[in-house]
């Protein structure tokens, strides 16, 4: 007998989400966290016994923002040419990045 699992307010069959296509947009976003999470987890070392937040996920997207953070600085510092801000939502206006 096949089994369903039921997410509050949301549910799933067989893997495939069920109901409107906001309900299904927010299952396909919730995935995507949960999968950047676990990533971000293990990248940390999260799973060994002997890290510091060894178990837990607290302060995981944090450290990455501010990872990424710096490397976005670095990259403008090494070569302000290189970074595409037509691509990245809010900074592609650059007349907020010059003071008038």
């Amino acid at each position: 007998m096949d089994k369903q699992l039921t997410i509050p307010g949301m549910a799933r069959y067989m893997g495939e989400p069920l109901g409107d296509p906001a309900t299904r947009e927010a299952i396909r976003q919730q995935d995507n966290r949960v999968a950047l999470l676990e990533a971000l987890y293990f990248r940390d070392g999260r799973d060994k016994s002997d890290h510091p937040l060894s178990g837990t996920y607290t302060g995981l997207l944090g450290a990455f923002r501010y990872k990424l953070g710096q490397l976005l600085i670095d990259a403008f510092l090494k070569d302000p040419g290189q970074i595409n801000w037509d691509g990245i939502s809010g900074l592609s206006d650059r007349s907020v990045w010059v003071e008038s």
